[in-house]
């Protein structure tokens, strides 16, 4: 029965995978232990081998834009240098997205955009910050105003208007604009 028991541990023991404690200096000097897990520089995700929780992958798709991730234990998350950034793009007049990441943008009407943000956020909460490109500020004395105007977990509508200009009073308007979606 001994043996048995010793045979099928045996059998079993190359199943069980653990990664390496290894001991590193951190930029402050000082001396801690780390996982020896693995980094992966690719185009796609590693697959084969199965990634540990912990492991490094750099997605070298883009060599001017590396991203890099980390497995949780079940998909493979971005590290940034702000992990609060959730979305931010550039938006021209007629509603193309100039320079977008984490959402797509769509033109609903004159002035009227729509932003659906590539991942639904926890709650509707996050915060919005926008600001519109104005070419003539100084000659021009009507102000122009962008705020949102209704916010999901997943989209957010952004209204451009100018203000008085004398003649008719907050009327919609197609200016280019940005923004930045955060939440932490």
């Amino acid at each position: 029965m001994f043996k048995k028991a010793i045979l099928i541990f045996s059998f079993l023991l190359p199943l069980i995978m653990v990664a390496q404690d290894v001991e590193v200096i951190n930029h402050k000097g000082t001396k801690i232990k780390i996982a020896n897990n693995k980094v992966t520089t690719a185009t796609s995700a590693p697959t084969t081998p199965a990634p540990f929780k912990g492991d490094i992958w750099i997605d070298n798709t883009d060599p001017t834009h590396l991203m890099t991730y980390l497995w949780n234990g079940s998909v493979w998350v971005p590290l940034t240098e702000n992990n609060h950034i959730k979305a931010m793009g550039k938006v021209a007049a007629n509603g193309t997205a100039l320079k977008i990441k984490g959402a797509t943008v769509q033109r609903l009407n004159t002035g009227t955009y729509r932003i659906t943000l590539n991942q639904a956020l926890p709650t509707a909460h996050y915060i919005i910050q926008l600001t519109c490109f104005e070419i003539n500020m100084w000659s021009n004395r009507d102000d122009i105003n962008i705020h949102v105007t209704s916010q999901t977990t997943s989209t957010f509508d952004v209204l451009i208007h100018e203000g008085d200009n004398g003649a008719n009073g907050n009327a919609s308007r197609d200016k280019d604009w940005h923004f930045v979606v955060t939440d932490f």
